[in-house]
């Protein structure tokens, strides 16, 4: 701008505005910028074994959804997720204004014990841009809404016990060989009892875990007839004593069928 004006002796004087009144350095005014990023997390149970239910091992994806809501480009966009070691050398990219961006980045989390016995898997990731005047925006992310905050909580139905009670040892499997019962890794303070027709035990395991101690139609554990010796085909009947994680003992019980052939 520039001031007019007239100096006692009748002289026009002019002066053109500055930042200081030694300079007339042109004022500039940033205008604030209307910027905001949000994310939205989203998981998936990849249940790799198809047997609906989770075991230690199998994964979840994650899904990242990412919105420009301000009015304003960004660039250097990029996630942090430290519970599947996402951060900025996973990768940036621009976001434009109204941009929605839900597949550049994507993690894999593998589920373990813990997991399956605490029944949820809970996750929250952050999303971060740049404006064009270098601000910095950022945003935690929601599992359903980009205008809230809240984890990304996910079920982990892993711990209910089902028993597959047909053992055939010469199953193409190895779950098929073994009394397989799903869900007692839960619950390893547990144990396995087997008796034949009549009453008679023959076998007797603490801590079954479906691997290392397992029913394979053998006659095995303590105080059982004939250790070591493969059972004759026939129904058994077997009692599952198991504590769960609040320290109450349960018990399930019921027949299997052997083929040991």
């Amino acid at each position: 701008a520039v001031a007019v004006g007239e100096n006692p002796q009748g002289d026009s004087v002019q002066d053109t505005s500055g930042t200081a009144t030694s300079n007339d350095l042109p004022t500039v005014t940033n205008l604030p910028e209307n910027a905001k990023i949000a994310l939205i997390l989203k998981g998936t149970f990849k249940d790799e074994n198809q047997d609906g239910q989770a075991q230690k091992g199998e994964t979840f994806k994650y899904q990242y959804i990412i919105f420009n809501l301000g009015a304003v480009p960004l660039s250097d966009v990029w996630i942090q997720d430290t519970m599947v070691g996402l951060d900025k050398n996973s990768g940036t990219i621009d976001l434009p204004i109204g941009a929605i961006d839900n597949t550049t980045f994507s993690s894999t989390y593998v589920i373990t014990q813990d997991d399956i016995t605490n029944g949820k898997i809970s996750s929250q990731a952050m999303a971060f841009g740049t404006t064009p005047l270098g601000m910095i925006v950022q945003d935690l992310s929601h599992d359903t809404s980009e205008l809230k905050i809240g984890s990304t909580e996910i079920d982990v139905d892993g711990c209910q016990l089902t028993i597959f009670n047909a053992v055939s040892t010469n199953s193409r499997t190895e779950f098929g060989r073994i009394l397989y019962i799903k869900g007692l890794d839960c619950y390893p303070k547990n144990t396995v009892q087997i008796f034949n027709r009549w009453g008679v035990k023959v076998f007797d395991v603490d801590d079954y875990d479906n691997n290392t101690k397992a029913f394979r139609g053998i006659s095995e554990g303590r105080d059982t007839v004939n250790k070591s010796t493969g059972l004759p085909n026939g129904t058994y009947f077997y009692i599952i004593n198991y504590v769960d994680k609040n320290g109450k003992s349960n018990n399930k019980s019921g027949y299997l069928h052997l083929i040991n052939d």
